[in-house]
């Protein structure tokens, strides 16, 4: 008598299981990254934002996370944060390595036509950021980043890490 209502309750599980999910209809997919010829990936930014992401890898002595991204005004941003595994500042906890984030900020300045490409003082004036539009990520063991300076976006500029 037991067995008989447990094979009912599910039973009437998997059929309400089959109504409910049978109505759901799922928006299509749209990928972000298509692969390339060459067998890198890329993403062409045309929408869908703000968006980020990270990778992540390690050597002997040093590991990377390079996190990445791009707002919601296709501004890129990045952050490196790097793991020194065996400078540990407590001996006996595996969690206090050494570890340093370095931001765009921290890296020396770049100039372009005589401006500061990040906001800061130069020749003694203040200056704001100059507008940057990212076009396109790729991959291939490398990052490169394509992007858009100025208003008019006549300026093409590449960012490459070797990550």
């Amino acid at each position: 008598m037991l067995s008989k209502k447990i094979v009912l309750v599910c039973l009437n599980l998997v059929l309400i299981n089959i109504f409910c999910f049978a109505q759901v209809s799922l928006p299509k997919q749209i990928d972000r990254w298509s692969i390339q010829s060459d067998g890198s990936i890329e993403w062409r930014i045309n929408g869908r934002l703000p968006h980020s992401d990270h990778i992540e890898m390690s050597g002997q002595k040093i590991s990377l996370w390079m996190q990445y991204g791009v707002d919601s005004n296709a501004k890129p941003w990045f952050v490196r944060t790097m793991v020194f595994p065996t400078f540990r500042l407590l001996p006996v906890r595996t969690i206090a390595s050494m570890m340093y984030n370095i931001n765009d900020g921290d890296l020396p300045r770049i100039l372009i036509n005589d401006k500061l490409l990040k906001a800061g003082v130069y020749n003694a004036t203040v200056s704001n950021d100059q507008s940057e539009k990212a076009i396109r990520i790729r991959h291939k063991g490398i990052m490169d980043v394509y992007s858009e300076i100025g208003k008019d976006g006549h300026l093409k500029f590449k960012r490459t890490f070797f990550t």
